[in-house]
């Protein structure tokens, strides 16, 4: 009566649940989004790990927060995140 569990079918039913998801929602990460958290963020506080502050977002070219949206849209896509 009930199939035995398929890892294939279960990752086959997963992407497409996500595809649909995507279909009906859009994106997640947009640059309209990506911008107004930006505007939100204050200046002069201390930089991160990677010596990033939320000025150098800020103010950097429009194309980079345009690659940040796509980088991220990447990673939800395929659900994978690298190791450092």
């Amino acid at each position: 009566m009930w199939d035995t569990f398929s890892g294939t079918r279960n990752d086959k039913l997963k992407t497409y649940y996500y595809n649909e998801l995507l279909r009906i929602a859009g994106p997640i990460f947009n640059v309209e989004l990506l911008n107004g958290l930006l505007d939100k963020t204050k200046n002069g506080k201390a930089a991160g790990l990677d010596n990033i502050t939320s000025e150098h977002l800020k103010y950097s070219h429009p194309i980079v927060i345009t690659v940040l949206c796509k980088f991220n849209q990447s990673i939800n896509n395929q659900s994978f995140i690298c190791e450092t």
